[in-house]
């Protein structure tokens, strides 16, 4: 199952309804006080990429658990602490550092690899990476291994336990 379609179910599952129209300022947007009985979630049907609609689908999910207020109306605070959770939120979700691990196990060195087998865009990937960074500060251990944010790098560690 990929990620688009994992994205796809979660929704579904939620009860979200997805509608995609031509957007002119945004690649879409996370709407829980419309008309609809459900909240709803606008693409920008321009998009052309599965990974970019997986990328920004993934985004506005994680409006749908973190928001706090209606970010149309906000002033530029609230806007950005509201973006900056559900960034969060998406990049815990498609790639969360056990995964990150498994892909370093599975021989993907490079981000862009990294990417690839994650099937989002790599600018998604170095702000998820980007806020690991601010969540862990400079590398965090897990088990036998140390992730470095910035510079990104896995090493592994024999000496340490599992």
């Amino acid at each position: 199952m990929t990620l688009n379609e994992r994205l796809d179910q979660y929704i579904f599952d939620e009860g979200i309804a997805v509608e995609e129209i031509p957007l002119f300022y945004y690649n879409g947007f996370y709407d829980y006080e419309s008309d609809w009985a459900c909240p709803v979630i606008t693409l920008n049907s321009n998009i052309a990429s599965e990974r970019q609609r997986a990328a920004i689908k993934g985004h506005e999910l994680g409006h749908h658990f973190t928001l706090s207020a209606d970010l149309f109306f906000a002033p530029y605070l609230v806007k950005s602490r509201d973006e900056y959770r559900a960034d969060r939120w998406a990049a815990e979700y498609y790639m969360p550092v056990k995964r990150l691990i498994e892909l370093y196990e599975q021989g993907c060195r490079t981000p862009l690899d990294m990417a690839e087998q994650l099937e989002i865009p790599v600018e998604y990937l170095y702000k998820g990476l980007g806020i690991y960074y601010r969540k862990y500060g400079l590398y965090e251990d897990f088990g036998q291994y140390r992730i470095f944010w910035n510079p990104f790098n896995i090493k592994k560690d024999r000496r340490r336990r599992k």
